[in-house]
């Protein structure tokens, strides 16, 4: 069920009027910071991953409070657009936004696909802050995947390894952009890894991946 049939109530303390309150907002353990996983390139989370900020990842994710995704947006924007004036080209830097992909059957059942979401409010959120972002939805996931949330560290590495496949052209659609990765929540970093991995056997090198939260 999306948000447009919510009651606007803070996911957090259940209090109108808005799905996030200034009040549980100002309590978020929000921690910017450099984050590295085997596998993956250089990445970017937000906030440490604590009881408030799973209820948040999971009423966005799981409970179809899509309102939310602007928010997780703006905090996650903050982060690539500080990388994105550090990094240096010789024009004008244009950012690519790779979600990380879904299960059919899960986005199916949401109406949605989280990853992508937010990758679409991240890049809204960075082309105001005036970073040449858009989205490139082109990851895609097949076969007997599990979902990663049931799973322990081994089994994570395990389950999406040659379960991710690039759909269309990538070169074309990537051309001249430097490629960042996008998902909510890193945990062992299996995800990003097998995203980089499907993407260097194309001949493409992701720049950073950017999450909102990191488990420590």
């Amino acid at each position: 069920m999306l948000s447009a049939w919510l009651p606007l109530k803070c996911v957090l303390c259940d209090k109108p009027p808005r799905q996030l309150c200034d009040h549980c907002r100002a309590q978020l353990p929000l921690r910017k910071r450099s984050v590295s996983r085997a596998g993956a390139p250089p990445g970017f989370s937000c906030a440490d991953y604590s009881e408030s900020v799973a209820t948040l990842v999971k009423a966005f994710k799981n409970d179809g409070s899509v309102i939310l995704a602007r928010q997780l947006g703006v905090w996650m924007a903050a982060a690539v657009g500080d990388w994105a004036r550090q990094t240096r080209t010789d024009r004008q830097l244009e950012i690519a936004l790779v979600p990380a992909p879904s299960r059919a059957v899960n986005n199916r059942s949401r109406g949605y696909s989280p990853a992508r979401l937010l990758a679409s409010n991240l890049a809204v959120q960075l082309r105001a802050l005036g970073v040449n972002a858009r989205v490139c939805d082109l990851m895609r996931v097949s076969g007997p995947v599990r979902d990663q949330a049931d799973l322990n560290r081994s089994e994570r590495k395990l389950n999406l390894v040659g379960r991710m496949s690039i759909e269309g052209s990538a070169h074309s659609r990537l051309a001249n952009r430097k490629v960042v990765l996008v998902d909510d929540i890193i945990t062992t970093g299996s995800t990003v890894a097998e995203m980089a991995r499907c993407l260097e056997s194309e001949g493409i090198v992701p720049e950073i991946f950017v999450t909102f939260a990191e488990t420590l």
